[in-house]
């Protein structure tokens, strides 16, 4: 199975992708959270229009940010507007505009550094989060992500070069040599994975 640094030649490029994958380690740490809540208060609206698990990460961000039922759910006040220093809703939210959206595909090591400071920040907030077991899990996880110990199966690997690869195809004048890189490794991924279906098949 290939590691996360094997896929780029470039440290900015791999960056990108850990930080796409602190998003995806995020968002699943603040999943079932933010489905109770929206349970508990908006009954109705849950089950006919909307739920958690049809949204991304930014979604469910803004879903907390706007929802009066979250302002006693977090140590610090929720804020909406351009406020400094902005909350941790708020940078997180910027976190995945940033990532998702990238005219470059590319993160600097502080940057990186700060995605990691401040969705652990935000998964460990005392009042509700810092409790929550899912919220604990995906903390234990980005601690592993940035150690560069995480171990990535390889139905995820193959799911988040898939979602990057899409990002990189929409990048105007995004290096050739980064999608060849990507394709060679998802090339790989998808070969192991079929090793692994043989061999579950022929022990059976």
């Amino acid at each position: 199975m290939a590691s996360l640094s094997a896929v780029f030649t470039e440290t900015e490029r791999t960056n990108w992708l850990k930080a796409w994958l602190a998003v995806d380690i995020a968002k699943s740490g603040l999943e079932q959270f933010a489905e109770n809540e929206a349970k508990t208060v908006h009954t109705n609206i849950y089950n006919n229009v909307w739920s958690i698990q049809d949204t991304d990460f930014n979604g469910i961000i803004s879903f907390m940010m706007n929802c009066k039922h979250f302002d006693n759910k977090f140590s610090f006040p929720i804020s909406t507007g351009k406020h400094s220093p902005p909350c941790l809703l708020t940078m997180a939210r910027e976190i995945g505009r940033t990532v998702r959206h990238s005219s470059q595909c590319k993160v600097t090591d502080p940057d990186l550094q700060d995605v990691f400071t401040t969705l652990t920040n935000l998964l460990s907030d005392q009042t509700s989060l810092a409790h929550d077991v899912n919220a604990l899990e995906a903390v234990k996880k980005l601690a592993e992500l940035q150690k560069d110990t995480l171990k990535i199966t390889t139905e995820e690997m193959i799911h988040l070069l898939d979602a990057a690869n899409d990002t990189l195809k929409k990048v105007q004048n995004i290096a050739d040599k980064s999608l060849d890189e990507m394709q060679i490794v998802m090339k790989q991924e998808y070969i192991d994975k079929q090793i692994d279906i043989i061999d579950i098949i022929e022990q059976g």
